[in-house]
């Protein structure tokens, strides 16, 4: 501060007894100076005390059986069903790559599977059809509230233990140390929103599909299983309260289904005689939904959790009915 009584923009400075300190446990400002400083002071605080902008991140996640009209992919038949009524985009379908900027329903250019598209009306009526033919699947459908500019991470899936083992040769007798690490599979989906002034929610997003191969013969020397990983990153621009889709991330099946007559189908040598090994494939693409809704005042933000609060009161009977039947 400068001390002759103005700042080097014209403002007037705050004299040298004044003094300012910050208590971030109780989000306070402790405040001492003259009664003449004390109008500004209070002034500047009051500007500067606005409520951080919020963003709610509402998702879906949909898997959905990629069999009949739906064998060439959900883009595909979307963009038939919804008669091509909704800006698609695609992106590069790896790891560590971005994406430009859109505006808000602009496309991003590439050749790749991976693809994004905002909902438009026909697009939602496209998704309901597919959710009551009984090819798709929610997996997942999490809300959660994320300070502007900062990470939510959505994950959907389980942690697979992965055990270790290392030799200590720092001894005079080699030691065996055994460690186990837990590795996130599923669906990871981290969303990093930024709003600008317009209202437009600009949504770095990290996308990450890992599963357990089920096939215990490809386990390593330590009995983990193979781990496969699909990733994406992109960037796309939203306006509060517009849903985008992102889709394109497939994922083969391979399966053996073994039928036999009980007992004499386990006999070696005679198992060919009374029974039979079916080997089936099938195509799932994973689908997800994220619609940005801008909270900019404490108003908004408890009209959020009387929302829910509505929600869960409405699911109550549901609840209670599923537990009687159970």
């Amino acid at each position: 501060s400068s001390q002759d009584g103005s700042g080097s923009n014209g403002s007037k400075s705050l004299d040298a007894s004044t003094r300012i300190t910050a208590q971030k446990s109780s989000n306070q400002l402790l405040v001492r100076t003259r009664p003449a400083q004390w109008k500004e002071i209070e002034s500047a605080i009051k500007r500067l005390d606005n409520p951080p902008l919020q963003v709610q991140i509402e998702t879906r996640i949909l898997e959905v059986s990629l069999t009949g009209e739906l064998d060439m992919g959900v883009q595909w038949y979307l963009g038939r069903l919804a008669g091509n009524s909704g800006t698609t985009g695609n992106v590069t379908n790896t790891a560590g790559s971005q994406g430009a900027i859109g505006t808000g329903g602009a496309a991003l250019a590439s050749t790749d599977a991976f693809f994004y598209s905002f909902v438009s009306n026909n697009l939602q009526v496209a998704l309901r059809a597919l959710e009551t033919n009984g090819r798709t699947q929610v997996l997942s459908a999490p809300s959660l509230v994320v300070m502007n500019n900062q990470q939510a991470q959505i994950q959907v899936g389980d942690n697979i233990p992965i055990s270790q083992t290392s030799i200590n040769t720092n001894t005079s007798t080699n030691t065996t140390l055994s460690s186990v690490e837990y590795v996130q599979t599923g669906v990871i989906l981290d969303v990093v929103p930024r709003i600008n002034p317009g209202g437009l929610v600009y949504m770095d997003i990290q996308q990450q599909v890992s599963n357990a191969d089920t096939n215990t013969n490809n386990n390593d020397a330590n009995g983990n299983p193979r781990i496969s990983s699909r990733s994406v990153s992109t960037q796309v621009a939203a306006q509060s309260g517009q849903t985008v889709l992102l889709g394109g991330l497939i994922k083969q099946d391979n399966a053996e289904t073994v039928n036999a007559v009980p007992y004499l189908g386990r006999i070696p040598g005679l198992r060919w005689l009374f029974g039979n090994t079916t080997k089936s494939k099938g195509r799932t693409e994973l689908i997800v939904l994220i619609t940005p809704r801008v909270i900019t005042s404490s108003s908004q933000a408890r009209q959020v959790t009387d929302d829910y609060r509505q929600q869960m009161q409405l699911l109550k009977p549901e609840v209670s009915r599923t537990s009687l039947q159970n």
